[in-house]
């Protein structure tokens, strides 16, 4: 604040020199750099150190589940519990080296639930939406209650075991996604379903039609082959494998040769290669369909991740931004409009300061101006007063 009793030789320094004038502006614009950053790092949250579990997730379980060793550790586990299922078949073997092959069975159960648990952990969302991952939980809770009433109850050959071993088959199918090609194989076999239905329906078709057709051409000619609907789809099923057809053919065509060799040459033309081809031909469409979807799916799956990611950070700037708030309010029991406040008058002064140095200035160039103009004034009366003299 300017005192009221200050004189004009107070400022005249200011208004004088243009350096201390350019060096005033400039602390003006640094006052106003500093209360812009005081007002950002009001709203800094100090970060908190992160619990040892999720540290522990993100850095080390995390990596560890995407790593090749992972899949490797997990396919071993996979693999040793289905070679235990067929072990089990042979009954003199099992009894025999039964705790070798608990002890593996242990092993694989370990490994897997190990990595059902760290799965459940990282990835729930994706864990419970892929359907086999119910299957692996249902065998995981089976395969002890197995195991107890076999060694606690020694009750190895009731219906309660056979029901339990054949829940735990379902294992087998399961190590169908530790190999990528074999997955695809899968879902496309499950996706071709409705065309090799329609495939097959066409094929029942085509039997019966060629059955009836030779039923009433060659029932004359041997009764054991053609004599009936039934033994004529039986003989062009047998003509469709391509295996022992000579026996019906031989009798056919004794009786009808011409006849026979149209009708055995049609059949293997239309059956064996036609709707075979075309079986074939619907199934790696649907392994190409299936590729292209997973790609897809892939892409989509990705994009999704750095949406979420990005709406993460969202969260996170705002979260930190509602904490640091929270955080200024309980600080000294300040309000928000008190600090509000406090900014529009900090602004007011601010700008207030610099209007007033800009002010000076003004009257500086004013004073120059009008310094200059005394000069001249000056120097024409000395002039004249000179002239005067000389006279």
């Amino acid at each position: 604040m300017i005192r009221s009793d200050s004189s004009f030789d107070d400022i005249s320094p200011i208004l004088l020199n243009k350096s201390t004038r350019k060096h005033s502006l400039v602390t003006i614009d640094n006052l106003f750099e500093l209360h812009t950053q005081l007002i950002q790092f009001s709203n800094v949250v100090i970060p908190q150190k992160e619990p040892w579990t999720k540290r522990a997730k993100d850095l080390y379980i995390i990596p560890f589940l995407h790593s090749t060793l992972s899949k490797f550790i997990n396919a071993i586990g996979w693999i040793t519990n289905i070679i235990i299922f067929f072990i089990e078949t042979r009954e003199d073997f099992y009894k025999e080296h039964f705790w070798w092959i608990f002890i593996f069975e242990l092993f694989s159960y370990i490994i897997i639930l190990v990595h059902v648990i760290f799965r459940i952990t990282c990835e729930n969302e994706i864990f419970w939406g892929y359907q086999w991952n119910y299957v692996d939980i249902i065998c995981l809770f089976i395969t002890p209650i197995y195991y107890g009433l076999i060694l606690f109850h020694h009750l190895s050959k009731t219906k309660i075991i056979f029901f339990l071993k054949f829940v735990r088959l379902f294992h087998i199918p399961r190590i169908i996604r530790i190999y990528k090609p074999s997955r695809y194989l899968f879902h496309a076999i499950i996706k071709s379903i409705p065309n090799i239905g329609l495939i097959s329906f066409l094929m029942i078709l085509f039997i019966i039609i060629t059955s009836a057709v030779a039923c009433s051409l060659f029932s004359s000619s041997s009764f054991t082959w053609f004599g009936s609907i039934t033994n004529s789809m039986y003989t062009i099923f047998i003509i469709l494998s391509q295996s022992g057809w000579l026996k019906s053919y031989w009798k056919a065509e004794n009786a009808f040769p011409l006849t026979t060799k149209v009708f055995y040459i049609l059949i293997g033309f239309l059956g064996s290669y036609i709707l075979v081809n075309t079986f074939t031909g619907i199934s790696s469409m649907s392994i190409d369909k299936v590729k292209r979807l997973k790609e897809k799916e892939k892409e989509e799956n990705e994009l999704k991740k750095q949406k979420e990611m990005e709406k993460k950070k969202n969260l996170g700037k705002l979260l930190q931004r509602k904490k640091s708030l929270e955080r200024i309010e309980r600080f000294g029991k300040v309000t928000l409009d008190d600090l509000e406040k406090s900014h529009l008058e900090m602004k007011k002064r601010l700008i207030k300061l610099h209007q007033l140095y800009q002010t000076l200035e003004q009257i500086s160039e004013n004073v120059s101006e009008l310094t200059k103009e005394n000069e001249v004034h000056i120097s024409s009366e000395d002039f004249s007063d000179t002239d005067s003299s000389s006279d």
